[in-house]
């Protein structure tokens, strides 16, 4: 099912921006005017958003050793997974994720902003514009000889 799933971004339109890595999540947002990108880039997760078709206005790095990726847990109706970004007193989730019940899978992403722990706004992807690379972070995290913990809901490097 993985290989599926990643083909979602070779059948749909490219990235607002160019990803230097492995594509987790790239949409338009507010009508198509804004942009969203996550990508796995070596040892960290990319952020991007800014205006469609330009460069954007915000690019973070979050080093995969943080454990900041929240995967998905192997079952409900969603495959679903959120990675978070720091940047001072802000906190970047973005979220994604692929109705596996539905014939044609819908996609859904987004972002919401937090700053100092209390959320101040939430942007979604366009409907119907979210492309995925689902796995692509936790098999990322994986490479790096990390496991997932459900026990404790955290990354370890303990591997069973």
């Amino acid at each position: 099912m993985r290989s599926v799933l990643l083909v979602l971004f070779a059948l749909a339109a490219p990235p607002a921006f160019a990803c230097d890595g492995d594509p987790i999540l790239s949409c338009t947002a507010r009508n198509g005017t804004m942009a969203i990108e996550v990508c796995v880039s070596g040892d960290a997760f990319t952020y991007a958003y800014g205006p469609a078709g330009r460069a954007p206005d915000l690019t973070l790095r979050e080093p995969m050793a943080n454990g900041t990726l929240y995967p998905w847990q192997g079952f409900g109706r969603d495959i679903a997974e959120s990675i978070s970004f720091h940047n001072g007193p802000f906190r970047y989730d973005v979220a994604c994720s692929l109705d596996r019940l539905e014939e044609d899978h819908p996609t859904a992403g987004g972002v919401t902003f937090y700053k100092n722990g209390t959320k101040i706004a939430v942007i979604a992807c366009d409907t119907g514009r979210a492309m995925l690379g689902l796995f692509a972070a936790q098999d990322a995290m994986q490479a790096l000889g990390l496991c997932w913990d459900q026990g404790v809901e955290s990354w370890t490097a303990a591997c069973p």
